[in-house]
């Protein structure tokens, strides 16, 4: 290929998210070297074949490589598939007790102590981050599978730091762990999505 080496050609199909699910298979008639294979291999080809090049035997290694491709998809598919069964199985009995907690703040139930009102509050808190928790499950199912949708927007990146730093400060503080954020002291302006970068 004039002007082009095959590597360059491997890191222009990897670099671009449209080829980059394409088996690619290196067929070179230079001698065998096991660091050149070694680097195709590392590249994101995923056979090396040298000479002497048989037809058979690269029809054996296509085959191969679109077998592993449909392998790798049916497992990507179930991977998926359990992620969603799971998060749903655990948000039922969460949306359950989410309701009976709801019941015991309604006037009929009676007034409560001030112990009960802890006590509600924690549990509140509890099924409030295991639902934080399953939502990130599955965020992080869809980030996997290239569909986590994100929507930029202009927003203060060290306000935003700041604000999450804080909300770790107390358990930091307990672990004896000093957190401290260096902001500029003026807004630092990016495109980002506020709940995507909150979460990382």
């Amino acid at each position: 290929m004039p002007g082009l080496t095959g590597f360059e050609v491997l890191e222009r199909l990897e670099a671009d998210p449209r080829t980059r699910e394409i088996p690619v298979l290196i067929l070179t008639a230079s001698d065998e070297r096991l660091e050149t294979m070694e680097r195709a291999l590392r590249g994101g080809a995923v056979d090396y074949i040298t000479k002497p090049i048989s037809p058979m035997r690269v029809a054996i290694r296509v085959r191969g490589a679109i077998e592993r491709r449909r392998l790798l998809q049916e497992v990507q598919d179930l991977r998926a598939s359990f992620t969603s069964m799971l998060v749903h199985d655990l948000r039922s009995p969460l949306t359950v007790i989410t309701a009976y907690l709801d019941m015991l703040h309604q006037p009929a139930v009676g007034p409560l102590s001030e112990a009960q009102q802890r006590y509600l509050g924690k549990m509140e808190q509890a099924v409030s981050q295991m639902l934080r928790l399953i939502g990130e499950i599955l965020d992080l199912s869809k980030l996997e599978a290239g569909k986590l949708s994100v929507s930029p927007e202009p927003m203060d990146l060290a306000g935003t730091v700041t604000e999450a730093a804080e909300r770790f400060k107390p358990g930091a503080s307990r672990r004896r762990v000093t957190l401290e954020v260096r902001s500029p002291g003026t807004p630092v302006r990016v495109s980002a999505d506020p709940s995507r970068l909150d979460q990382v």
